[in-house]
């Protein structure tokens, strides 16, 4: 029985063609056209003319919706020279993107310029990344709940020690057990403020021993639902994922890459998580980001 090759549909005998794909059908699913990449209709248009400019004769554009996406495919004999061409396309074109920034004509562009280009290009957008997770960091940096819980209960019991420290000493002064304060025994205003800071440290501090429990709730809440987002991220933010979602023939750099990026990886964690805490969402999605490229691409 034949198949599409591109939705996987079978056929039955004497159908040749695809009704929905428009390709003809294959036997064998793995001797079908092979998808070389995937972007937009027009950018996937130019390099496809380019392709049949160079004497390539199989390649055509069909929606995924497997990937959800357009991709260009080529039969399998023409692969291996389409990837070739492809890669001489792109070249080219980045070399025209950089010719373009670096203001001069496409003739005097070296591949040497070109590398130190790049090169100034990758700084730039480290520079730009660590200006962002400043800004961020600024804005709301997220604190890991267990060590909150640990910072109020050090407070607390600061403030309990201080403030019963505190009010014993004005109790020994004020029976004369402690000598030299016998003026201040009688100034009732000082004894009544002291005695009321003193109470104020030990009541603030067991409010900070109370919020602790409800901290640390929080903090296996949050443990949770970073190991939920973390899977989630590592089953539907791959690097391929991601990339896929970005548009492509774009003029855009480094960093105005990252920040698509970025930016989607945002909206699918507030799509799939609405809930959860901005800073922690921003954490993850920085901590997955640098997993993802800044290990690989630098």
């Amino acid at each position: 029985m034949p198949f599409c090759p591109i939705c996987k549909n079978e056929y039955r005998e004497g159908i040749t063609v695809c009704h929905d794909c428009k390709v003809p059908l294959v036997d064998d699913l793995k001797n079908g056209p092979v998808a070389v990449l995937f972007g937009e209709q027009e950018y996937l248009e130019e390099i496809l003319g380019f392709c049949e400019r160079n004497g390539l004769t199989t390649g055509f554009i069909r929606f995924s919706e497997e990937n959800n996406a357009q991709q260009l495919y080529f039969n399998q004999e023409e692969v291996e020279e389409a990837t070739k061409w492809i890669k001489v396309y792109l070249t080219r074109k980045e070399m025209e993107r950089l010719a373009e920034k670096a203001g001069i004509a496409m003739e005097d562009m070296t591949p040497e310029l070109a590398k130190q280009l790049q090169q100034e290009e990758i700084e730039e957008m480290k520079e730009m990344q660590q200006m962002e997770r400043e800004r961020i960091s600024g804005r709301t940096s997220y604190v890991d709940k267990r060590v909150k819980a640990d910072e109020y209960k050090s407070s607390g019991f600061v403030l309990v020690l201080v403030g019963g420290i505190g009010l014993a000493a004005l109790v020994l002064m004020y029976l004369g057990i402690i000598p030299g304060f016998q003026s201040l025994k009688s100034n009732y205003m000082f004894m009544g403020v002291m005695g009321m800071l003193f109470l104020i440290f030990i009541v603030t501090g067991i409010m900070s021993f109370t919020r602790v429990k409800h901290i640390l709730s929080q903090a296996v809440r949050d443990e949770d639902l970073t190991a939920k987002v973390q899977k989630f991220m590592g089953e539907k933010l791959t690097k391929e994922a991601i990339d896929r979602a970005m548009p492509r023939g774009g003029d855009g750099g480094e960093e105005e890459i990252y920040f698509k990026r970025v930016e989607y990886m945002d909206s699918v964690l507030k799509n799939e998580f609405p809930d959860m805490e901005e800073s922690l969402r921003e954490k993850l999605i920085e901590e997955r980001y640098s997993e993802l490229y800044e290990d690989n691409d630098h």
